[in-house]
């Protein structure tokens, strides 16, 4: 799953918007090419939001999957959900696992470097690594200290739960988002989203830190004081619904 940089819009979309706001002030004889051109605007805008809310979607997924417990800074993130979610960032990362010895159960070895790289992309480079086994009710993780590498299924028959980005709000590098929980479902139906109400949001805080990479600060509940609304508000942030 390769990320994006959603920073950086598509011409054409971005050219549409500006070009509405300029003919909008000129006399009525143009009003209908006026109309047409602040209607593309309107269509550009609308496709650009929904790509940068699916992109961002991809960043949070892995953390949305394991149903990650509220946190307000990753050096407070319990270390068993520091390894599953580097786990899922790994599996989703890697459709292609023919890299990777399997054996005759489907599971594949996956070095513990690979792992803290997939952790280091998701949570930055203050997340606490402590390796381990980790119990979990839809991916079995086993940990061999020894050779220092995971077992790792190939394909997890059930997904937890996967993401949809319903708000965004920005502040100079931070981003702020709140994101549905889509209810169970198989690994292999993650387009299933697109029919199905979330279960439950929550807000995550973002930064971006590269032109392609974006770390999760923290996760919230959504009460008054986090939603993206009221951090809208008041904190004077751009806001893309």
């Amino acid at each position: 799953m390769a990320k994006q940089d959603i920073s950086s819009k598509p011409v054409q979309a971005e050219a549409a918007p500006a070009t509405a706001q300029k003919r909008s002030f000129r006399p009525r004889a143009l009003g209908l090419v006026t109309t047409v051109v602040w209607l593309v605007g309107l269509i550009g805008n609308a496709v650009n939001n929904t790509w940068e809310k699916q992109a961002l979607a991809e960043v949070v997924e892995p953390l949305v999957i394991i149903d990650v417990p509220a946190y307000e800074s990753v050096n407070y993130l319990d270390e068993v959900e520091v390894i599953r979610a580097g786990v899922w960032q790994f599996l989703l990362d890697h459709p292609d696992t023919s890299g990777y010895q399997e054996d005759s159960f489907g599971n594949i070895t996956v070095p513990q470097s690979d792992i803290e790289a997939s952790i280091r992309q998701i949570l930055g480079e203050h997340a606490n690594i402590h390796h381990q086994s980790v119990e979990d009710s839809y991916l079995s993780i086993v940990y061999d200290e020894e050779n220092q590498v995971y077992y790792l299924p190939t394909t997890p028959s059930v997904l937890p739960y996967s993401c949809e980005v319903l708000n965004i709000s920005k502040n100079m590098n931070i981003y702020t988002l709140e994101v549905g929980y889509i209810p169970p479902g198989p690994f292999w139906d993650v387009g299933r989203h697109l029919e199905e109400e979330p279960q439950k949001t929550m807000i995550y805080t973002l930064q971006k830190v590269d032109t392609d990479q974006y770390v999760v600060l923290s996760v919230a509940f959504p009460t008054t004081e986090s939603t993206v609304s009221q951090v809208q508000a008041q904190e004077g942030l751009t806001s893309d619904t």
